[in-house]
């Protein structure tokens, strides 16, 4: 399964400097990398991630438009949370407090609840910005 996820990232991590938002999202996503990690975790688990940037998204013909506020000089698909709307909420969200939140949808159930709570969550954390990662579960 492929998925996108918000990583809400910490407030100390400056929004325009690429290299501190990847090193970051990597940090924030290795309790949950299975391929380094043998033990199944419910709430999380997949092959790979990357930070999606501008250019990937481009030439996928996916479109990032949902998620406004992100810095022009910056590649990667980084915004901040407060202008997130139901629009850019994605299947997963981790926060910076190392919590796992994900859609209860599947490919044959829907997950009516999920767009609220998932705003819900990213409201939570006004001030932050986060950085969009595709994933392969």
């Amino acid at each position: 399964m492929k998925f996108f996820a918000l990583i809400i990232l910490p407030t100390d991590i400056d929004p325009l400097d690429t290299d501190s938002v990847e090193a970051a999202a990597a940090e924030m996503m290795r309790p949950f990398n299975m391929g380094e990690d043998d033990t199944p975790i419910e709430n999380a688990r997949w092959d790979y991630y990357w930070c999606c940037t501008k250019e990937w998204m481009d030439q996928s013909q996916l479109s990032y438009s949902a998620y406004a506020g992100i810095p022009e000089a910056q590649p990667l698909v980084v915004f901040p949370v407060d202008q997130l709307t139901a629009e850019g909420i994605t299947y997963s969200v981790l926060t910076p407090d190392g919590d796992w939140h994900r859609s209860k949808a599947t490919y044959e159930k829907e997950d009516p609840s999920w767009e609220a709570e998932a705003l819900r969550i990213c409201r939570s954390y006004g001030g932050h910005f986060s950085v969009l990662a595709y994933c392969h579960g």
